[in-house]
């Protein structure tokens, strides 16, 4: 279940030897100043992105390119690391997170799972959409190409996420791509975008419904 909602908010963004020869040196430089100008760039357009409402199709492809989901949703997101997202289809679900706790409400299963939002978002890219917190850029590396931006998690091992793909128009983000640990690829493409929009605070606070299983591994996972 926590892998699936770390997907969902990941889906809802330089090694160095010291015995470099110096062509080689030399091309790690060049490529630092590359990834330093698009993760400069990236920082600028997310900035502008305060506020964000969307909705959302989702196309999810397993790892032999065969598409296995087709889905659609509501997305809301307020910097600093405040998000609402409503899947309605196929299944109803929210993941609701005030920046301190997420909660994950399936409804058909009359569950809402809540995690520790920090410990959630700090090992997937997705972070990087609703933080500016210097000292969790530096744990990715952003390359550009193509018009556009891809996320990589400098140390591997600790995300599910392999990469993340932003793509925008203008100012707007039209696309988000996540590729996971698994070989499976979640394709978000945003529609009906409103941008720095007043949106209500009352979206990112969760009210635990009644007769309802609660799992809270806010404490302990």
């Amino acid at each position: 279940m926590t892998k699936r909602i770390t997907l969902i908010v990941a889906s809802v963004f330089a090694m160095s030897t010291v015995s470099v020869t110096a062509v080689h040196a030399q091309t790690e430089t060049a490529q630092h100043v590359v990834d330093s100008k698009a993760q400069s760039e990236l920082k600028t357009r997310l900035t502008k992105l305060n506020n964000l409402q969307a909705d959302f199709s989702q196309t999810v492809i397993d790892n032999t390119g065969s598409e296995i989901m087709q889905g659609t949703g509501l997305l809301k997101i307020k910097r600093p690391e405040k998000l609402y997202w409503k899947q309605t289809s196929p299944d109803e679900t929210v993941l609701v997170s005030d920046g301190i706790k997420t909660f994950y409400y399936d409804e058909f299963a009359e569950q809402v799972t809540i995690l520790d939002s920090k410990k959630l978002i700090d090992n997937t890219p997705f972070a990087l959409l609703t933080s500016a917190d210097e000292s969790l850029w530096q744990n990715y590396s952003v390359t550009h190409a193509d018009n556009a931006y891809v996320i990589t998690p400098n140390n591997q091992g600790q995300s599910q996420v392999e990469r993340l793909e932003l793509k925008f128009d203008a100012d707007a983000l039209r696309s988000m791509t996540v590729f996971d640990n698994t070989g499976q690829t979640s394709v978000y493409v945003f529609s009906k975008q409103q941008v720095n929009q007043t949106i209500d605070d009352a979206y990112f606070q969760f009210t635990i419904p009644a007769d309802v299983l609660v799992d809270d591994q806010s404490q302990g996972e």
